[in-house]
C-alpha cells in the first residue's frame, strides 16, 4: 500500500500505538494474497524442498516490551499461515542488537542507513543457511531497515532474502 493514503496510514497507526492487534493479522493475510503471485512468477517454488522462512523486522527490546508486541511479527504469522506447507515463520534468530533512534525520527536514506548500520545480527546461521527468507516490515520509506535486514541475513548464509513491506512511501 502506499503510506499516504489516509486508510493505510490509519490501520498501521492503529496497529503499532493502539495495540489493535487483529489489523496484523488481515494486514499478513492481504500481503499474503499479493505477494503469492509474484513468487510463483520469480519461480521460488521450482524444485523447493524446504519451506520459504517468513521472518519479521525485530525490534529492540526495550521499544517491543514497551510496546508489548512486534507489529511485524504480527503480520509475518499470518502471511505465513496462509500457507503453511511453503511458508514458516522463524522469529528471534534475527535480533536487532542496537537500541537506535526510531527511523521516523530521522528524515534522509543515508542518516537512516548510517543509524541502522550493525544493528542486526542472526544468532543461528545454521537455521537460515543456504535457505530463502522473506523479511516482512510494516513500513518502509527509504528501505533503510529492511535493506540491512537483507544485507545481515545474507553475510549470515541465506541464499536469498526477499524484503516485503505493508506499505511504503
Amino acid at each position: 500500500f502506499d503510506y499516504h493514503d489516509k486508510v493505510a496510514k490509519k490501520a498501521i497507526w492503529q496497529l503499532k500505538y493502539r495495540g489493535r492487534k487483529e489489523i496484523g493479522e488481515i494486514l499478513g493475510r492481504v500481503a499474503y494474497a499479493r505477494l503469492i503471485e509474484d513468487l510463483a512468477e520469480r519461480r521460488l517454488w521450482s524444485g523447493r524442498t524446504e519451506k520459504i522462512l517468513v521472518m519479521p523486522v525485530p525490534l529492540a527490546r526495550t521499544r517491543e516490551r514497551i510496546r508489548g508486541f512486534n507489529q511485524s511479527a504480527l503480520i509475518a504469522r499470518a502471511f505465513s499461515a496462509g500457507d503453511p506447507e511453503n511458508f514458516a515463520i522463524m522469529e528471534k534468530v534475527l535480533i536487532k542488537i542496537k537500541n537506535t533512534p526510531a527511523q521516523v525520527s530521522l528524515k534522509n536514506r543515508k542518516a537512516r542507513l548510517k543509524n541502522l548500520h550493525g544493528a542486526f545480527r542472526v544468532i543461528a546461521p545454521e537455521k537460515i543457511k543456504n535457505r530463502d527468507v522473506i523479511i516482512i516490515d510494516d513500513v518502509a520509506t527509504t528501505g533503510a531497515t529492511l535493506t540491512e535486514c537483507q544485507k545481515t541475513l545474507k553475510r549470515a548464509g541465506a541464499r536469498s532474502a526477499l524484503p516485503l513491506a505493508i506499505a511504503s512511501g
